[in-house]
C-alpha cells in the first residue's frame, strides 16, 4: 500500500494481484476533516505496478507501467485532487529501468524536496523531476553492480541505501555555485594591487558565503599559491609585486554558511606582459606664449594598446627646431601626464623665443614607446644680463660701455645705497655706450647699474659696476667793482667745481 497526504485527504493505493503479470490498482481516500472515506468513483489508471507516490501542490505523481515490465513507455500518472481526474503526465527516463527483468518498480520511491521529485533509478542514477522544467539527471551511483533499495530526504541531502553492499550514497539538494569571475582573461599589471571578484549563489537562494579558497599559478606550473579566508566578501586583492612577468592562471571555490561547497572554477588565464605604449598625444602647450620667468606646466595624454597606465616619462626641449635636444626630465616615475619646468629654466636663444618640445612614456614593464611629434610655442623670458666692460676712471661725468645679446632697449642708473644720483630712464635702441653729461658726480664711491630689454619687452636683471669718483677741483673767482665816494669798491666770490 502506498499512502499520500494532500490537502487534508489521505490517498491510499491498493493492489489486488490476479497473476504475476497483472495487477489491478484501486484508490481509496480518507478525509481527515470529515473522517470519511471509501473507493473513489474515478477511473483507476491502467498500470502494471505501483512504484510510489509523491504530492506537489494539489497533484499526486505516481510511477506505473502500462504493459510489460521495463518498457520505456512506463510513465508518471498524475491525479489532480482539485479536478478529480487522472492524466498521463510524462514518460519516465530510460535511466529509471534496469535490464534485469527480475526487478520490480516497487522499490522506487518518490520523495519531494523544495518542489521537486527525487527518484532513484535501477541503473544507478538519481533523477530529479521539476513540474515546470521536466526531468534532469542528478548523480550517478559509483558502483553500478549494486541495487538501490530505499531512499529518503533528510535536511538538505537525498540518501540512498544499496541492498547488496549496503553503502550509503547521497546527493546534496542544496548547491553552491561560483559565477561571473573577473578578470577572466586579458592583462593585469603586476606592479599594482589586483582585485579578483566572483558571485556566490546557492540553490535554494539565501545562503551566504562563509569562506573561500583562491589559487593562482604560473601557466603550466604545478606550484600553486593558495589564499584561504573566512569571509562573506566575494573578492580577494593580491598585493603589488606578487605576480611574475608572464602568464598566470587563477581559480576560486567557496563554501556557504550551510557547509555546502562549490566546485572549483576552471583555471582563468591572464597575462602580465604589457604592450609597448603608443606615442603620446594632446601635448600642451603647443602654441601661444608662456612667461619663462614663471614655472611652465607641460601636459600630455599617455596611450596604451591595453589601456594600462603610464609608468614613467622622458621630456626634451629644443631651441633649433629639433636639430639638437636638451633633456628636462629623464625617466621620471609618475603615472600622471604632466611636468612643471621651474622658472627661468627655459631660456630661448632665438630672439623670437620659439622653442619645441616632445615627450615619450613607459609602460608597466618599463619599456619606452616612441616620441610624440614635436610641438612649438613661444617663451617670454628675461634676456641675459649685460656685461659692463668699462667706466671712465675718475671722471665726474663718466662714460659707460657694455656688451649684450638680444638688446632692443636699455636703462642705466648711478646709485649709492638707496639714493639714485642719475637715471637715463628707459631708452630704445641697440647702443652699447652712454656718456653721462647732464650731471656732475661729486667725488665718492658709486655703483653703476644697467639692464637691457629684449624684443618681447622683458628686461634683464641689473648688471653692476662699482666706481670711485676722485676728480680734481676747479676754482672760479668772480671780481665785482663799484663806484663809491672818492674811490671804487671791490668784491669777489669763489666757486669750486669738479673737473669733468
Amino acid at each position: 500500500m502506498q499512502c499520500t497526504y494532500v490537502n487534508g485527504v489521505i490517498y491510499m493505493f491498493c493492489a489486488r494481484y490476479m497473476n504475476s503479470y497483472e495487477v489491478k490498482n484501486e484508490m481509496r481516500i480518507f478525509d481527515t476533516i470529515t473522517k470519511t472515506g471509501g473507493l473513489t468513483d474515478i477511473k483507476t489508471p491502467v498500470i502494471k505496478v505501483s512504484s510510489g507516490t509523491a504530492a506537489i501542490g494539489s497533484k499526486i505523481y505516481w510511477i506505473g507501467g502500462s504493459t510489460e515490465d521495463w518498457e520505456v513507455s512506463t510513465s508518471v500518472n498524475i491525479y489532480d485532487t482539485i479536478e478529480s481526474k487522472w492524466s498521463v503526465g510524462f514518460p519516465c527516463p530510460t535511466a529509471l529501468f534496469s535490464s534485469d527483468s527480475t526487478r520490480s518498480l516497487a522499490n522506487f520511491v518518490l520523495p519531494i524536496y523544495d518542489g521537486e521529485i527525487y527518484c532513484t533509478g535501477a541503473n544507478g542514477s538519481i533523477l530529479i523531476y521539476n513540474p515546470e522544467f521536466g526531468w534532469r539527471y542528478g548523480k550517478s551511483r559509483p558502483n553500478a553492480s549494486g541495487e538501490w533499495a530505499a531512499s529518503g530526504i533528510l535536511d538538505t541531502r537525498y540518501y540512498v541505501f544499496e541492498t547488496r553492499t549496503k553503502p550509503l550514497q547521497y546527493l546534496d539538494l542544496t548547491s553552491s555555485t561560483i559565477s561571473n569571475p573577473a578578470p577572466a582573461a586579458g592583462f593585469i599589471n603586476e606592479r599594482t594591487a589586483n582585485t579578483f571578484t566572483w558571485e556566490f549563489t546557492t540553490n535554494p537562494a539565501g545562503t551566504l558565503q562563509q569562506s573561500f579558497s583562491f589559487q593562482w599559478r604560473q601557466r603550466g606550473s604545478t606550484a600553486i599559491q593558495t589564499v584561504n579566508e573566512t569571509t562573506s566578501r566575494q573578492s580577494v586583492t593580491i598585493p603589488a609585486g606578487t605576480f611574475p612577468n608572464g602568464q598566470i592562471e587563477w581559480r576560486v571555490m567557496a563554501t556557504g554558511t550551510n557547509g555546502v561547497a562549490s566546485d572549483w572554477t576552471e583555471w582563468f588565464e591572464l597575462t602580465t606582459i604589457d604592450e609597448p605604449p603608443l606615442a603620446p598625444i594632446n601635448l600642451y602647450p603647443s602654441s601661444g606664449q608662456e612667461d619663462g620667468t614663471k614655472p611652465i606646466q607641460f601636459y600630455w595624454t599617455h596611450r596604451s594598446p591595453l589601456s594600462t597606465p603610464q609608468y614613467a616619462f622622458d621630456l626634451q626641449i629644443t631651441y633649433n627646431s629639433g636639430a639638437t635636444w636638451i633633456t628636462l626630465a629623464s625617466h621620471v616615475v609618475q603615472q600622471s601626464g604632466d611636468f612643471i619646468a621651474a622658472a627661468n629654466t627655459i631660456i630661448p636663444t632665438d630672439p623670437t623665443g620659439l622653442i619645441g618640445w616632445r615627450v615619450r612614456t613607459y609602460n608597466s614593464d618599463d619599456i619606452a614607446g616612441p616620441w610624440a611629434a614635436m610641438v612649438q610655442f613661444i617663451v617670454h623670458t628675461a634676456p641675459q644680463r649685460p656685461t659692463i666692460i668699462s667706466v671712465t676712471a675718475g671722471k665726474s661725468r663718466p662714460e659707460v660701455r657694455w656688451q649684450s645679446t638680444g638688446q632692443v632697449g636699455w636703462e642705466l642708473e648711478v646709485v649709492n645705497g638707496d639714493t639714485i644720483f642719475y637715471s637715463s630712464g628707459e631708452q630704445p635702441g641697440e647702443d652699447k655706450a652712454h656718456h653721462i653729461k647732464s650731471v656732475y658726480l661729486a667725488n665718492g664711491i658709486y655703483t653703476v647699474r644697467l639692464r637691457i630689454k629684449n624684443i618681447r619687452g622683458v628686461f634683464s636683471d641689473w648688471a653692476t659696476y662699482n666706481i670711485n669718483i676722485n676728480a680734481p677741483k676747479r676754482t672760479n673767482t668772480v671780481l665785482t667793482a663799484e663806484v663809491i665816494l672818492n674811490g671804487a669798491g671791490l668784491s669777489w666770490t669763489t666757486e669750486v667745481t669738479p673737473r669733468s
